[in-house]
């Protein structure tokens, strides 16, 4: 299986790596949970992925292993982009690929402008990519249901 680990300043994480040796070095992928879920909700995407690039999922600050804030802790973009600088950092590569869900997306989207050096590629999954940019989720719905997506279109 895998073991966690933690970083300075404790935050849980876990490195699978199933990738041949004859594969060669390539960026690792980081794994960011939105809120509500841990480490855990990027389970079936190991399979796919572990093979190719070494795999780090870690718990956000309060969730699963990592530990609960103090009172005095504001949860701010900067703050959880700094914990997502600390576990990339701990992957021990200078760029790793960002893979976000909901609110870790929109983390790995500030990662990606504010770091671009360390920042291979983001993918990102039900994430904001700007401030009331949700508001249109109803035009893009109706879009869809419109005018269909292309076959072979990007998603």
């Amino acid at each position: 299986m895998h073991n966690l680990k933690h970083t300075a300043s404790g935050l849980a994480y876990d490195v699978v790596d199933a990738v041949p040796p004859w594969q060669g070095q390539r960026a690792p992928v980081v794994f960011h949970h939105g809120i509500g879920t841990n480490h855990h909700v990027w389970a079936d995407w190991l399979p796919a992925v572990a093979t190719a690039h070494t795999c780090i999922r870690f718990d956000t600050r309060g969730y699963g292993q990592s530990p609960v804030p103090t009172p005095q802790h504001t949860f701010t973009l900067d703050n959880c982009l700094a914990d997502l600088m600390e576990v990339v950092d701990a992957a021990g590569s200078d760029r790793v690929h960002l893979v976000g869900e909901s609110f870790g997306g929109t983390v790995a989207l500030l990662a990606a402008i504010r770091h671009p050096a360390r920042v291979a590629t983001v993918t990102i999954s039900n994430a904001a990519y700007k401030g009331l940019g949700i508001q249109y989720v109803a035009g893009w719905r109706e879009g869809f249901a419109s005018k269909g997506v292309p076959r072979g279109a990007p998603t």
